[in-house]
């Protein structure tokens, strides 16, 4: 093999990428990281497989390789037309990184072809087939799952569950099972249902006659299987470095069972436990990050993604959608006798009051420092003044306390509908208004904007003032 020979070459200026890949790299396989920089004439070493990192630059040509992995942070407007090969945004996960070196056969097996190579696996690594699997988003993850894997596995059907260690209870994700499954499995040690057990346990039971096991064991065996007189299955738990991560059943064994895999099925359930841990912090991630920590609403990034999906919506389906924004009156003279502890406690009350007063469809945001807004789908103009008079409601007569002394506290609302002519810009303009009109009038009331019918002009109406 030269010197420019590799069994990867990985194209990247990201350091912690690079660092990543060479650190999961497997034992007998040769990895070359370059930069654009280090391309002369656009030509890269010769090697089996490209791993591209978008962000780095200038793509140069790859269609040569026999496979291509393509990694980004975000895809360019004007991306150019690549190769089929596997998308991989970053950053990456360890488990996508590991599958990604499964799929590498080494120089000295590459004269293996056809249906071998792609099972072929080295020192316990999945085979390539699982980067088809490979998600970070929860729910898409889930439903790969269930829709690939039960041939491969030799079954016909599969469920899957996620755990949630606050509840100790197994929640439905996926299913492709024509029988009846349960939504919920508490696992509390009183629960004789077979899945509780079998998490409980933490080993994989494999059976073929699935309700013997449940009469021997003296557990509950589902009402769908009981008329059955054999039913194969194979039930495990979802756990790595010992942390129940949800748990999955297959059922309907065809033929011999035998599986594609061609490794332990340990491997494989300690794969989807890494997947499901990896797509939950993922989602995690991403609902803290268009949360406001300290009153527990959305924040502003949250509300303009929320208010453009509905105003798609309301585009599509000509249903009304309606905004309240809300200024504290007084905020400042809080903080400035009472400190900003007070402040603080005095947001989260009022965040408290604006959740209360909406119904399950609506949303609620902090924007500012005491800025809130209302998100109000297939709402008028009359129903939000509805929500509105509430939450007004609500703040006058239910002041927060501090130092046996209620707090000076107000608020100034406006409100508004969506036009067909308006942007998410300008809609939020529109109720932005609204609210300052009500301050000019005194503070401690409510304005609403209607369109009136002969012009485009928007102007208030319905003033509401303090009593």
């Amino acid at each position: 093999m030269s010197d420019n020979d590799a069994d990867v070459v990985l194209v990247t200026g990201d350091d912690q990428l690079q660092k990543l890949v060479a650190r999961l790299k497997p034992a007998g396989v040769t990895l070359r990281c370059l930069t654009i920089a280090d391309l002369k004439n656009s030509n890269l070493p010769r090697a089996d497989q490209c791993w591209l990192d978008l962000d780095a630059g200038t793509v140069p040509e790859i269609e040569h390789y026999h496979r291509r992995v393509y990694f980004y942070s975000q895809m360019p407007e004007n991306a150019p037309l690549l190769p089929i090969g596997m998308f991989i945004r970053k950053p990456c996960a360890t488990t996508a990184v590991t599958v990604l070196w499964a799929g590498v056969v080494p120089a000295a097996d590459r004269t293996i072809t056809g249906p071998e190579r792609e099972k072929r696996s080295r020192s316990g690594l999945l085979p390539a087939w699982f980067l088809d699997l490979h998600e970070l988003d929860l729910r898409e993850f889930c439903h790969k799952c269930v829709e690939k894997l039960p041939p491969r596995l030799g079954y016909a059907e599969m469920t899957l569950y996620l755990y949630d260690v606050e509840q100790n209870l197994l929640t439905l994700a996926e299913t492709n099972s024509r029988r009846q499954v349960d939504l919920a499995i508490p696992l509390n040690q009183e629960n004789d249902h077979l899945l509780a057990v079998v998490a409980r346990s933490g080993k994989p039971l494999v059976t073929r006659d699935l309700v013997e096991v449940c009469r021997a064991r003296r557990m509950r065996c589902p009402p769908a299987l009981q008329d059955e007189p054999r039913h194969a299955a194979l039930i495990a738990p979802l756990i790595t470095r010992g942390k129940l991560h949800g748990l999955l059943q297959l059922n309907n064994r065809r033929g011999t069972n035998v599986s594609e895999v061609g490794l332990p099925f340990e491997h494989v359930f300690e794969f989807l436990a890494r997947g499901l841990q990896h797509a939950r912090q993922y989602l995690r991630a991403r609902i803290e990050a268009r949360v406001d920590r300290l009153t527990g609403l959305f924040n502003y990034r949250w509300m303009i993604e929320a208010l453009s999906k509905e105003i798609r919506r309301s585009q599509r389906y000509g249903s009304a959608l309606s905004l309240i924004m809300i200024d504290l009156d007084g905020l400042k003279s809080v903080n400035d006798r009472f400190g900003h502890l007070a402040g603080d406690s005095l947001l989260r009350h009022i965040a408290g009051k604006i959740s209360a007063a909406l119904r399950q469809i609506d949303s609620a945001a902090r924007i500012g420092g005491d800025e809130f807004v209302v998100l109000l789908p297939a709402t008028d103009l009359n129903g939000a003044r509805h929500v509105a008079r509430r939450i007004l409601s609500a703040i006058r007569t239910d002041a927060p306390v501090i130092e046996r002394k209620p707090l000076p506290i107000s608020a100034s609302l406006g409100v508004a509908q969506w036009e067909k002519v308006w942007d998410e810009t300008q809609f939020i303009a529109v109720a932005d208004k609204a609210m300052y009109t009500a301050k000019r009038e005194g503070n401690n009331r409510l304005v609403c904007h209607s369109r009136k019918k002969t012009t485009e002009t928007t102007t208030p109406a319905s003033v509401e003032h303090a009593k």
